[in-house]
């Protein structure tokens, strides 16, 4: 992770290939994921982690970003219970029109896997605006359904 100097994974992937002729196995918003093995040649390891030096002292283009900071957990209040909340009848809203919303299903944001909000929790006007910049940041939101979440109808 490059996050501290203001790199994403998915831009620092970019830099390396680019700039660099490095290829990371796999980029996220926050992470790169190398595999080394046996077969690589020593000068190719030192490459990598010079590469990385040179990135990780150099700031990066989301530095101070606001999505990369931690998700406001804490935040949800439940309204209904997860059993009552998933039995309830549903709809699929924008996520601008979900504020105020009771959810009906799950969203976790990835990285870090965790839940924003579970069925039956009120989706916040701060959630939403977190959610919307993780995203423009290259993270990846499951249970989003073609850009929407899943709501009680009201």
């Amino acid at each position: 992770s490059l996050t501290g100097a203001g790199w994403s994974g998915l831009s620092a992937e970019e830099v390396l290939r680019r700039k660099y002729g490095v290829q990371a196995e796999y980029a996220d918003r926050d992470y790169l994921y190398f595999f080394i093995s046996y077969a690589q040649k020593k000068k190719e390891v030192v490459a990598l982690g010079q590469a990385l030096a040179a990135l990780a002292a150099t700031p990066g283009p989301e530095k101070g970003a606001p999505g990369l900071n931690p998700p406001p957990w804490a935040e949800a209040p439940l309204r209904l219970s997860p059993r009552v909340a998933a039995e309830q009848p549903a709809t699929y809203l924008n996520l601008a029109e979900a504020a105020g919303k009771i959810a009906a299903g799950w969203v976790g944001a990835y990285p870090p896997g965790i839940p924003l909000w579970a069925p039956g929790e009120e989706i916040t006007p701060s959630m939403l605006e977190w959610l919307a910049a993780f995203l423009a940041h290259g993270g990846y939101a499951r249970g989003l359904w073609q850009g929407k979440v899943k709501v009680i109808l009201a």
